[in-house]
Parts: structure tokens; sequence; C-alpha cells
């Protein structure tokens, strides 16, 4: 409801004359109020009063109504993969990891509000982040270490493009004899 106070009509009768009131809305980012293919409708119901008793619901007062074209919920989908560029075979060796965070085929929009974390096993020291690029090769901010934990709280993912991230590391003495290294990232967006 957005009340508009009184409007005064100056021009002379018969000339059409147009109230044009833009305004932006959200979907709601829960799929139970709006599941993704969902179609969305808008109603206007305008009215206003026209006898002057204050009110506009009379019987003579005026009213119209309008719906918009529907509008289909779409949503970004992502997906994280990781490579070893460099493998380690023994402890003190270093290990290189190639990260991309990027859509899946069927991605519909910009990820929003997105997080990364990727805590590295304790069997991994001295880690780093070697670059953070986007999908043409520029070097972007917001990754971050800490200890062992490479994050970033808070970026946005346009449609079709990627985050590449190079992290390196070394094998440490509490890395057992031919046992695997398990690193997981995660990622989560708006």
């Amino acid at each position: 409801s957005i009340p508009l106070g009184d409007v005064n009509n100056t021009a002379p009768a018969g000339t059409v004359e147009t109230l044009t009131i833009t305004y932006r809305v959200y979907v709601s980012n829960d799929v139970v109020f709006a599941a993704v293919g969902e179609q969305l409708n808008n109603a206007v119901d305008y009215r206003w009063d026209i006898d002057g008793d204050g009110t506009n619901d009379g019987p003579v007062d005026g009213t119209t109504e309008a719906s918009a074209p529907p509008v289909e919920v779409i949503t970004p989908e992502l997906q994280v993969t990781k490579n070893l560029l460099v493998t380690p075979v023994d402890a003190g060796d270093t290990v290189t990891y190639e990260i991309t965070i990027e859509h899946t085929p069927d991605s519909q929009a910009a990820a929003l509000d997105a997080t990364f974390s990727d805590l590295v096993p304790s069997e991994i020291s001295s880690v780093t982040l070697v670059s953070a690029v986007d999908g043409t090769g520029t070097a972007i901010t917001g990754f971050t270490v800490t200890g062992n934990s490479v994050e970033n709280p808070d970026f946005d993912l346009v449609l079709g493009d990627q985050i590449v991230l190079t992290i390196s590391g070394v094998v440490n003495t509490t890395a057992s004899a031919s046992t695997t290294i398990v690193n997981t990232a995660q990622i989560s967006w708006d």
C-alpha cells in the first residue's frame, strides 16, 4: 500500500494524464515461497476518492486494476572443483591446488553474497594463496588465508564468470606414509 496523498488534476477537462509509480521488489530467497520455475504475478489495485468523503472505498469512488506479465523465478547454481597441480610424494614436498568456482550449465543468474571456505588438512602447513583470478585472468581480492583456512565471506559471481584460486602448502611430518590427504572446499550463495 502506497498512500499518495492528494493529487490535484489541473489539466483541462478531457486531457488524458497518467501517474506512474515505479518500485522494485525482490524474490524471497526461500524455495517454499519462490520455487525455481514458479511463475509469479504482480497485480495492482489502484483506488481514489472521487466524492471527497475522505475514503476511497465508496460506491462512486474510482478504482482500476492491472496485472503484469508473469515472471519466472530463476536461480544461480555454482560448483567448485579442485585439482592437484603439484602432487607431493614425501613430507617436505610442496602441494599445489587449483580451485575453480563457477556456474553450472543449469545456472540462470548471478550468485550474490557467496561464501567460500577451505580448511586445508593439518598434514599440510605453510598454506599460501598463490593467486585469485577471474575468468579473464584479472586478479581479484577478498580471498584470505588464516592458518590453514582459506576463505572469502562475501563475493558475487556474475553469470558466466569463474574464479580460479591457486593454493600451495607443504606436506609436514604429521602425514602418515602411504595415506591420502583429503581436502574439501565449500561454497554457498544467495
